[in-house]
């Protein structure tokens, strides 16, 4: 799997968490550490779960933090053709309740978290399969297949914490 998809998806679901402190921590780390690749991912990925916190909370900063991400995406993509905010986007797209005909005179469908608890239950109900990824919707709606899902990736995108990514990346600044 690409690392843009690694770093949107992970990104993602550490924003289902509600770390908060963490994620402020890690964006303030990076943010004035350059314009290298590696840091240029540390920032999409620190300001894409303060973008989705932000987002359950209801906050006022979901478009600061998704600037942050869009900014730094872009600068990734003229390097290697992947912008991992618009990965990130399709996950967003994925999880938010959109009003139909069904839902007329319904003035709270839209922006409903319903729709996101929902996907948040079916990523995490952890259904293995080898060893591999069972198709979860978060894996449909980005056209990944479970075979170009390594064992190891599946690992991180389902157990690595954040404060332990958190430590992986401050050890070089200590």
């Amino acid at each position: 799997m690409k690392k843009e998809y690694l770093v949107a998806i992970k990104a993602f679901l550490l924003g289902l968490s509600q770390n908060k402190s963490l994620a402020l921590e890690g964006l303030s780390i990076h943010r004035d550490k350059g314009k290298s690749l590696k840091n240029l991912y540390r920032l999409v990925f620190y300001s894409i779960i303060l973008a989705e916190i932000e987002r359950a909370a209801k906050g006022d900063n979901v478009i600061e933090y998704r600037t942050i991400a869009s900014e730094a995406s872009k600068e990734i993509e003229t390097v290697n053709g992947e912008n991992p905010y618009s990965i990130y986007m399709k996950l967003v797209e994925v999880s938010v309740h959109k009003v139909t005909t069904a839902d007329f005179g319904d003035l709270t469908a839209y922006g409903d978290s319903s729709s996101r608890v929902e996907l948040e239950k079916k990523i995490l109900s952890d259904e293995r399969d080898g060893g591999l990824i069972t198709m979860y919707p978060i894996f449909e709606t980005l056209r990944l297949h479970r075979e170009l899902v390594k064992n190891k990736e599946y690992n991180f995108l389902m157990d690595c914490e954040l404060d332990k990514i958190l430590r992986d990346h401050t050890k070089e600044y200590i």
